[in-house]
């Protein structure tokens, strides 16, 4: 038996384990009633599809693999920050489960969805991070304004010589549980001028802050628990956030993403490797039409991941293909596309592409690409 089956055996015997400790909601999630059935397509949508998609032999888009995905809305919302007026655009999408928030960047703040908090969502704005109340229209800090030595007010007043006041609080990942908040901050420089800054971590239920690490990094994924996984200087690594400790799981890459069990990483171009964080154990992929992969979608709900696979190096165009990440079978889900502003997984068997001009609403009769994963696993592996 090789190496690439023993994974795979590895994968599905520990995956059955592990299903009867997952969370419920992660165990037990159903399908969205959006992806239940086939939508129809008119004929121009037919045509303008058939550039790109995986078609039948005639030509025509399979519908039961394509269909329309839920408008992408926008939502402005006029809220008082310091006493001055501020307007938020809030990205939304009608699902089975509800309105699902969207992460995205306008009107000098970066947004992101609040897991467990449906009419709530964090907002970054001006190196600070706060607490949006969709349904009451009310905006609050979400950290302290003194936390051990380091006062707002002294680093909002300071100056370093990149003309830029220290940054209070800024990329913010919060755990799938919406309890642990995971900050950069650099505040420190205003005491001590350094630069590099620390990654803090706050308990959203006691509102404990406290610095866990130094240096910068950008956060690839979590755990069942307090493990954090990311990549700092091209190297991955968990971080037990509880005891602010880091190990190293991989020694380079380029880009990566961690939906656990599962990391999905890629060191070079036209190769994958999968490891399955339980065990460690590491498979290698590789597949026709490979090449840089330029973003990772994994699903929260399973093994399967969007690959956005910039198939060639002189062209913008990409492909979009999905991946296993237990076995590595890969099915290619568009040949040529926009990259897409967001991928966004609706349920365990549904995700939904947007382009940049599908999100903005600019696109005529069409408000994104639904792709059903059951039909379209009866198509060949690439």
């Amino acid at each position: 038996m090789n190496r690439t089956w023993q994974f795979a055996a590895a994968c599905i015997i520990i995956a059955s384990a592990l299903i009867a400790v997952l969370p419920g909601e992660r165990r037990n999630m159903q399908a969205s009633p959006a992806s239940a059935g086939a939508a129809a397509q008119d004929p121009a949508e037919q045509r303008a599809g058939s550039q790109t998609a995986n078609s039948s032999s005639d030509g025509s888009i399979d519908t039961n693999v394509y269909g329309h995905a839920p408008p992408v809305t926008h939502r402005r919302l006029a809220l008082s920050l310091n006493g001055k007026p501020l307007e938020l655009t809030i990205d939304a999408m009608e699902t089975g489960r509800g309105t699902m928030l969207l992460g995205s960047v306008g009107n000098g703040a970066a947004i992101q969805p609040w897991p467990g908090h449906d009419k709530e969502f964090v907002a970054e704005i001006d190196s600070n991070l706060y607490a949006v109340d969709v349904a009451s229209a009310r905006i609050e800090k979400l950290l302290e304004d003194e936390s051990g030595i380091y006062k707002l007010q002294d680093v909002e007043g300071d100056i370093l010589e990149d003309s830029a006041s220290p940054v209070w609080g800024a990329n913010p990942a919060i755990s799938p549980d919406g309890r642990t908040l995971i900050f950069f901050s650099n505040r420190n420089a205003a005491y001590d001028r350094g630069y590099n800054g620390f990654m803090w971590r706050k308990n959203l239920d006691t509102g404990e802050e406290r610095p866990i690490l130094a240096g910068g990094y950008s956060v690839i994924g979590w755990g069942l628990s307090k493990e954090l996984f990311i990549r700092r200087a091209d190297r991955i690594m968990e971080v037990d956030v509880s005891r602010g400790t880091e190990t190293e799981i991989a020694p380079f890459s380029q880009i990566a993403a961690v939906s656990y069990p599962y990391l999905i990483n890629q060191a070079e171009p036209g190769k994958l490797s999968v490891t399955y964080l339980v065990t460690g154990e590491t498979a290698s992929y590789g597949y026709p039409g490979l090449n840089a992969v330029r973003q990772i979608s994994p699903s929260p709900y399973g093994s399967w991941a969007v690959l956005v696979n910039q198939t060639r190096r002189d062209e913008a165009g990409s492909a979009i293909d999905l991946i296993n990440l237990c076995t590595g079978e890969v099915r290619r889900v568009f040949k040529d596309a926009e990259p897409p502003a967001y991928v966004s997984w609706t349920a365990d068997d549904a995700f939904v592409l947007y382009s940049e001009s599908e999100k903005a609403g600019r696109a005529s009769g069409r408000a994104g690409t639904l792709v059903r994963l059951e039909p379209l696993l009866d198509k060949p592996v690439l």
